[in-house]
């Protein structure tokens, strides 16, 4: 009996010494679980990506005090938070833009645009998403917080984040501000295009060590290796520059 228990308490190590739990914002999925499974062959580890809202991900590490690795859609997300990482890099960045149908059929060029009676807005929640809140910093700085507040009462809808209102402006919507890389996915870049926001921030994408890794080294290299040149030619591959 001894030897069966000492047996399974192997097993289950091994199985936590070749894993990673990596919190992951729903704009960097793709080309993050594209870089998984190239890594996931060269090392022997299991990496499992939650997806979600920047904020919403940050407040599982707070909580659960579990995880590996953090990817947020901004960089403030990191940097307000130093004490939960024990290393970052910056892997590309992030840019907002207004994602339209294809061909510009409503001609929308500004942000007073979104204020028409005939345009149709979605927007990200601007509480929990990085997409969101970056919208809410544009509109309030470009002509103040009534125009973001008479934005949020005219639109059709509020969305957790970036992937279902992509899917909105391709469906029943006319635009939605969203990141501008989103536009260069598969499913996408036949359907939507970006109009530019001239002064929207870049902001970087900072992937983060979580200070309460089991597997520091394993997370140290995933790391090093999305910030290489072979990860930098990925993120090219779904618009990040």
């Amino acid at each position: 009996m001894k030897k069966i228990i000492f047996t399974v308490m192997l097993i289950s190590n091994f199985a936590l010494a070749n894993e990673l739990v990596f919190y992951c914002g729903i704009t960097m999925r793709k080309p993050m679980d594209k870089l998984a499974r190239i890594f996931e062959k060269t090392h022997n580890v299991k990496i499992s990506i939650i997806p979600g809202g920047s904020k919403a991900l940050l407040n599982n590490i707070k909580y659960s005090k579990k995880g590996d690795l953090y990817l947020p859609g901004s960089e403030s997300y990191v940097l307000k938070n130093k004490n939960l990482f024990i290393d970052y890099k910056e892997i590309g960045y992030n840019q907002l833009g207004l994602i339209v149908k294809k061909g510009n059929p409503k001609n929308i060029k500004r942000l007073d645009d979104l204020l028409r009676d005939d345009v149709r807005v979605v927007l990200c929640n601007y509480k929990l998403s990085s997409c969101g809140k970056e919208t809410k910093k544009i509109l309030t700085k470009y002509k103040g917080k009534d125009f973001f507040y008479n934005i949020v009462d005219k639109c059709i809808e509020i969305v957790l984040d970036s992937r279902p209102l992509n899917d909105m402006v391709k469906n029943c919507a006319d635009v939605g501000p969203n990141w501008k890389a989103t536009a260069k996915w598969e499913e996408n870049r036949k359907y939507l295009e970006v109009i530019d926001i001239p002064f929207a921030k870049k902001h970087k994408l900072l992937l983060a060590v979580v200070k309460y890794s089991k597997n520091k080294k394993l997370a140290k290299e995933f790391l090093k290796f999305v910030a290489s040149s072979k990860g930098g030619k990925i993120m090219k591959e779904f618009g990040f520059k």
